[in-house]
């Protein structure tokens, strides 16, 4: 009988703590513990640049006015929510997922010039300074 409520109370324990760190990991990727939480991340191979930015929702117009100013295009991403390709007036081509407080550009390197890819990395160095620095 003894080993029985040993087992019971050792499975009890085990699935409490499992059920206390699903809880966690649930919450810490909603906005309930990350109302401040800003993520910033540029990933870089032979053939990829990438941009991917999470930051608080409110400071998304800064990020909007930063990228019409950045890369001087006709059409502006004020106010916008996008979700495709961008092919700016020199020819430079990019995906972009823009969202209040997300941001990912996709940046292909074979398809573009080593100038684009330079203007590409300026703008991600801006991005970083606009969203991590208050």
């Amino acid at each position: 009988m003894k080993k029985v409520f040993v087992g019971f109370l050792l499975c009890v324990v085990l699935f409490g703590g499992f059920f206390c760190v699903s809880m966690y990991r649930w919450f810490h990727d909603h906005t309930l513990f990350r109302k401040h939480g800003v993520s910033f991340s540029v990933k870089e191979s032979d053939d990829t640049y990438q941009i991917y930015a999470s930051y608080d929702p409110g400071n998304t117009g800064r990020v909007q006015e930063y990228l019409d100013e950045k890369l001087r295009a006709d059409r502006t991403f004020r106010n916008a929510r996008i979700n495709g390709n961008i092919v700016l007036d020199d020819r430079t081509s990019f995906f972009i997922e823009a969202l209040p407080g997300k941001l990912l550009i996709r940046f292909d390197r074979d398809n573009n010039t080593e100038e684009a890819f330079l203007k590409m990395k300026e703008l991600g160095d801006g991005l970083k300074t606009r969203i991590v620095s208050r």
